[in-house]
Order: structure tokens, then C-alpha cells, then sequence
């Protein structure tokens, strides 16, 4: 079987995408799966953290479908979805589109280029829940903002949301996102573990200076 693929990336988060709108590939998720595992394997020059597979949509101008490199299927990736975004403008020349995906069809943009031959899209981030059954996540909490969640670490505080792929973030100083505190979490949380069943993105915030 032959299969082309570009490569692509949004704010170095970066897929291989396949286009399936002309003719849909004859492969089951678990092959998608394997698919990914196969081709985002790093190696010196190759490797990728997932594949964007482009579809058509009954109610939408496309359909994205995300298979993370461990061979998972993701509900939603933003960066991916500027990626699918752009590669559907261009093959459509429509300049808003809406984009399906697992759990929401949303709208995508192009703007003006932010910077010189940067080519910059704006996407849909929806919808955004606060519930902790939304990620979903093993806890009696119904919210978790700015709240410290010991288990995962003693000194930081921690909000949870749904985008609608989950989320773990953290405001932390300079110091801690420079530190290796970030990765032994998303280790731990991504892998094996008795709170998020699904996995989830763990993000740490700080701030540059005030504005």
C-alpha cells in the first residue's frame, strides 16, 4: 500500500498527515494504531509525536482523526488542528472552515500572517469544562483549580480541564519550568496511574513579566 505523507508542525508539535478526502484508506483503528507506533518512532531524522489523518465530514468541510505515538487516539489537539486547518484551506481555498473532530466540529481560521511568512490560523478551542468527570479523572472533587494535589506533588497547585482532551496545569516560577518536574509528571500520569484513566497533558505556566 502506498501512502503519501507530509510532514507538518504548529508551534513545533509536529505530525504526519495523511490525507484521506480523495480516497479513504482501507485500515481499522487498531492498524491506525500501529501505523502511528510504526512511523513516530524518533530516530535521528524521523519520528513525529502523531498522525493527523483528513477526512470528509458529512456537516463539515473536513473530519481530523489524531493517533498519538503511542498508538492512542487523541479527542483533540490544537496544534494539530491549525495543521489540518492550513493543509484544508489550501486544498479547499475556503478561508473559514469548520472542522470536525471526536467530540466537536470547530471553526478554523486563516489570519494574517503573524510574522513574515508565517502562515497563522486561528482555531476553535471548544468546549472548555471544568469537571473533573469531563477528563475524566478518578477523584470525589467536582473541580480542581489552583488546588494542590499532593500526590502528584507537594509544593505545586494544580487546575484541571477538558479542551475537550485533558489537561493538568500548573502556574509555576522560572525556576520550575526549567526544571525536570514537568516530565516525571507527565510521566507518571501517562502512564499506568489510578487517577487518569485516559492519560492527560500536563502543562506548566509562567509568567514573562506582567501584560
Amino acid at each position: 500500500m502506498d501512502i503519501k505523507i507530509i510532514k507538518v508542525h504548529g508551534s513545533n508539535n509536529d505530525f504526519y498527515l495523511i490525507d484521506e478526502m480523495d480516497t479513504e484508506l482501507p485500515l481499522t483503528d487498531e492498524e491506525r494504531g500501529q501505523l502511528a507506533i510504526n512511523m513516530c518512532k524518533r530516530t535521528c531524522k524521523e519520528g513525529a509525536d502523531g498522525i493527523l489523518f483528513v477526512l470528509n465530514s458529512e456537516d463539515s468541510d473536513a473530519r481530523m482523526r489524531v493517533f498519538n505515538a503511542d498508538g492512542s487516539e487523541a479527542s483533540m489537539c490544537g496544534n494539530g488542528l491549525r495543521c489540518v486547518g492550513r493543509y484544508v484551506q489550501e486544498k479547499l481555498k475556503n478561508n473559514n472552515l469548520l472542522i470536525e473532530t471526536m467530540k466537536a466540529s470547530l471553526q478554523v481560521t486563516k489570519e494574517p500572517d503573524m510574522y513574515k511568512d508565517i502562515p497563522t490560523y486561528r482555531v476553535e478551542i471548544s468546549p472548555v469544562i471544568k469537571a473533573t468527570s469531563a477528563l475524566p479523572m478518578n477523584t470525589e472533587l467536582d473541580e480542581i483549580i489552583n488546588q494542590s494535589l499532593p500526590f502528584i506533588d507537594e509544593d505545586l497547585t494544580f487546575t484541571t480541564l477538558s479542551v475537550p482532551n485533558p489537561h493538568l496545569i500548573s502556574l509555576v516560577d522560572k525556576e520550575v519550568i526549567h526544571s525536570d518536574k514537568q516530565e516525571k509528571i507527565a510521566t507518571l500520569l501517562n502512564g499506568e496511574n489510578d487517577w487518569f484513566t485516559d492519560g492527560v497533558n500536563v502543562s506548566f505556566v509562567s509568567r514573562l513579566e506582567e501584560g
